[in-house]
């Protein structure tokens, strides 16, 4: 799992860049358990498909409910609910990373033979 958040980090272009959801690539859960990755936010905007094409939309955010609504743009009187994890933002906590690697290799015993 070290690896996949160091693959993760090297395919970011800035450390300080948030993520979406779908870069994590089925880590997530993994990483927010962890406290590698931290919630930073939330899309505010959102391009839904609309017929032949897709349109930009204000969403609402419900953190209570753990969701976000928007107006469908194909059926006014329509409200979209879905959960707030599909459009959550994350940054990186790569200190709480290191420090966890730092563990590791210390309970490693390395033994010196010297000549």
């Amino acid at each position: 799992m070290h690896a996949e958040y160091l693959r993760l980090l090297e395919r970011s272009p800035r450390v300080s860049d948030l993520l979406g959801a779908q870069q994590l690539r089925g880590r997530m859960q993994d990483f927010l358990v962890r406290r590698w990755l931290v919630t930073a936010g939330y899309q505010t905007h959102l391009l839904v498909p609309v017929r032949d094409g897709h349109e930009d939309v204000e969403v609402e955010i419900d953190k209570d409910a753990g969701v976000f609504r928007y107006w469908s743009p194909g059926r006014k009187s329509c409200v979209v609910s879905r959960p707030l994890s599909e459009i959550a933002l994350y940054a990186f906590n790569v200190d709480v990373w290191l420090d966890e690697l730092t563990d590791v290799f210390g309970s490693m015993s390395f033994r010196v033979e010297t000549a």
